[in-house]
Parts: C-alpha cells; structure tokens; sequence
C-alpha cells in the first residue's frame, strides 16, 4: 500500500476540522479539504506543483484562480516542511531518456490505449475486492486485516517483489533490470493482493501501487518493442516511465496533474511529449470503459459526487437531448369548439401549436389564456384558433444550452415552451418539468 492515504486523509480530514471549527460555508470547507488532501500528497511525494493541480482537478473540477492560490500556499508550505526534514531529492532516480524518433509518439498512444483498459481494470479490481468483502458477516471485520496480510506473507514467499510499496521494483523496471516474466506476472499479483489489502480495510494508499502498476505494464510494452524494433525505439524504463503516467492519469482521470507529477517524482522533462500522449489517452480510455475513478468510485458507492472536471460549456446539455414531439397541433382556420375539444383533451401542462401549411410555428393557445374569451359567448361560433392564439411567446431552438432555456422559463407562465428550426418550422416542445430534473445552473 502507498505511505500517502494517511497523509491525505489526514489533511482532508485537519481542513474539514478547521471549516467547522472556523464555521465557514459549504465552498470553503470544501477548499481546505482539498487544500488539506493536496498537502498530503505534496509532501508525501515531493511533488508540490502535481499535488496542487491534482487537488483542482479531482477535487475541485475547476482551475479557477481564486481555489488555485489557497491549494499552491498549502502545498508549497507543506513541500517546505517535508524538505526541511528530508532530504530534496526526487522520488524515482533514473538514467537519463529522451525521445529518439518520431514514430515513439505513435508507440505511446497505442501505450496509452493498453494502459488506459489497464487502468479501468485496476480501479474495477479494487472496488471488486471491497464489494465482495463487504458481504461477510460483520463479526470478520476485525479480523480480515489480519487474513490480508497473510496472503500477502504466503505469497511474497514466491515473489517478495510484492512486498512493500514497490519503490525498489519500480526503480528496477525504470533501469530495464527486471526480465520481461516478472514485467507481466507482478502488475496482476500486485492488483490482487493490493484490492485484497484494501478491501479488508489494511490502512495505506492506493496512488503508489497504481505507479507500480503501471511502471511494470510500461515496461513490459518498452520489451517487446525493443524485441519488435531492435535499436529503433527507446529503452523500456523509459516506457516504463510514460506507464507511470498513463496509469496515474487512467486510474484518476486526471491527466494534467498526472504529467506534471510524474514529472517532478522524475526529474526527467526529455520524454515530456510521450507522456503527455499516453496520460491523455489512457484517461480517455479509462474513462470510457469505468466512469468512475480510483477516488470517486468509494465516494459513488455512498452516493456522494464530486465536481466534474469538464467544462460548463461541454458538459451542458442542450435542448435535442430533453426533446419532445409535438403531439398536438392546428390551423389557424380551426374552429373555436375544436380549439377547445383538443385542449380538454391535452395532458397538464400541454399546449396547442398553431402552424401553417408547411408547419411553420404561427402562435400558442394555453387553456388559462383561452378564459378570457368565453364571457363573451355570442362571438365563439365565428372565433378560430387564429384570433386565441398568442404570437408573443418567443419559441427555444435546439442548439441552446439548458440552462439558457431555464432563463427563458423565468419569464413565462407556461409549462412548456416551443421548439422551432432556423425557418420557424415546429420541432416539438420542452418541459419545464423535465429541464428541472435534468438541468445543471
């Protein structure tokens, strides 16, 4: 397990104290909590500007300047602290690697594919192991710990690799010293017995067996192109590194933060192109095949959701996805008793559109609006839809965002408002009922 979940925990959980203690708001305790958890991980790693992304991008969503300043102060202080009482020095020291021809870019996308479904199983695996155990009866709780880490003693008897945290191995696969079975065996057997510790609730982080992983699946891929293109392509600790960051970015969906953490874990900014590639990708990847990531999935689970960390410009939904026909719709020569006859019949809410001949929207009918016409019974016989109507609803056209037409709804009474096209022809309509359970302002 990773020596960084109780560093993290910890600071997330000294700045939810500290909010409460303050008596600060929702937002702000939410800042010091991911001011407190990017702390952790800073000084854990030595990583100041990683962790300070990592906490904005995973646990804020958001780069907005005003959460980014609070989160550098914590990190960099805490980073301070760490070097003063340790040593300045990276986390993985390796030979020195750079990009040696183009046609590597190409290899490090189709790693960041392979890794990326690698990265899915990993976060699937965990949360596996911890469904499974959770269905044991309760008086084993307190004995499972101990029931982990016996596996993990009976099986490090044949692959002491897995104890640990795997620094050693990682730094061996870095160097290209491990053979390529061990690069293919250790990544699995360290995803066993890394959900199985995790599941049965052995404290310890899950981001240092994640870089195992990964470094181990980059550097069997760095083999076998070594054997496929001999003398062409890098050395594989140098896939091992973009594995690293593939992983990382994969198993967090966060791929900023997992380029520049790899980054300054490394020291090493020649194969900066290669694992950017391969970060994006695999969090591409990852994310399609397990929504959810290694630190929203526990929080899913508890039905608690984390911001998003795509933009409000491409996460808004618009108005095609909450579409709906037009069930209902007349001439503007139909007569007053038919008006009257199809809106009786409509369901709650619903309105009558009225069109011409080639379905262009003319005006609304709503039943309150029609009120005001039957005091004055001796001129309903000669009324049509034309004279009710109201042409003063200004109709939504598809490719507005919801939020655009929930402004819209604040300025009208009606239940639904109208869908047109470019030339005005009726599409179909939008519930106010609907835009509410669906919509994000």
């Amino acid at each position: 397990m990773g020596r960084e979940g109780a560093l993290l925990q910890t600071g997330a959980a000294s700045g939810s104290a500290l909010s409460g203690w303050l008596r600060l708001g929702p937002g702000q305790a939410r800042v010091l909590v991911a001011c407190g958890a990017s702390a952790g991980i800073a000084s854990a790693y030595n990583v100041p500007i990683g962790a300070a992304l990592f906490g904005l991008e995973v646990l804020l969503g958001s780069f907005a300047l005003e959460l980014f300043g609070p989160i550098v102060v914590s990190c960099v202080v805490a980073t301070l602290v760490s070097r003063t009482l340790i040593a300045d020095h990276p986390s993985y020291v390796i030979p020195h690697y750079a990009l040696t021809h183009p046609r590597e870019l190409v290899l490090a996308i189709l790693l960041g594919v392979l890794v990326g479904g690698a990265s899915a199983l990993y976060v699937r695996g965990i949360n596996l192991a911890s469904d499974l155990l959770d269905k044991l009866p309760s008086w084993l709780t307190p004995f499972m710990p101990l029931v982990a880490m016996t596996v993990v003693g009976l099986t490090a008897i044949a692959g002491p690799y897995l104890m640990g945290n795997g620094y050693d191995s990682v730094n061996m696969a870095l160097h290209g010293t491990l053979p390529l079975a061990l690069l293919l065996i250790l990544p699995l057997a360290k995803l066993a017995v890394t959900s199985l510790c995790a599941g049965a609730g052995v404290p310890g982080g899950l981001f240092t067996p994640s870089l195992f992983f990964g470094a181990l699946l980059g550097g069997a891929f760095g083999m076998l192109v070594e054997r496929a293109l001999p003398g062409g392509a890098a050395p594989s600790g140098a896939y091992a590194l973009l594995g690293m960051g593939a992983v990382l970015a994969g198993t967090t969906h966060a791929s900023v933060s997992a380029v520049l953490m790899i980054f300054e874990m490394t020291g090493d900014y020649d194969l900066i192109l290669p694992l950017m590639l391969a970060a994006v990708v695999a969090a591409v990847v990852s994310r399609r095949l397990e929504p959810e990531s290694l630190y929203t999935s526990v929080l899913a689970k508890r039905d608690v959701r984390v911001p998003a960390t795509v933009p409000h410009w491409l996460r808004e939904e618009g108005v095609r996805s909450l579409l709906s026909p037009a069930t209902q719709r007349v001439p503007p020569s139909a007569t007053f008793d038919e008006v009257v006859v199809l809106l009786l019949e409509q369901p709650a809410g619903a309105d009558l559109y009225v069109t011409d001949a080639e379905g262009r929207l003319l005006g609304v009918i709503s039943l309150d609006a029609l009120k005001g016409h039957l005091p004055d019974h001796s001129l309903l016989q000669a009324t049509v839809a034309a004279d009710v109507m109201d042409t003063g609803v200004q109709p939504i056209t598809p490719d507005l965002s919801l939020a655009e037409v929930a402004a819209r709804f604040g300025h009208t009474e009606l239940e639904r408002l109208p869908v047109v096209d470019g030339q005005r022809r009726l599409l179909g309509s939008l519930s106010k009922g609907d835009l509410l359970k669906r919509g994000r302002f």
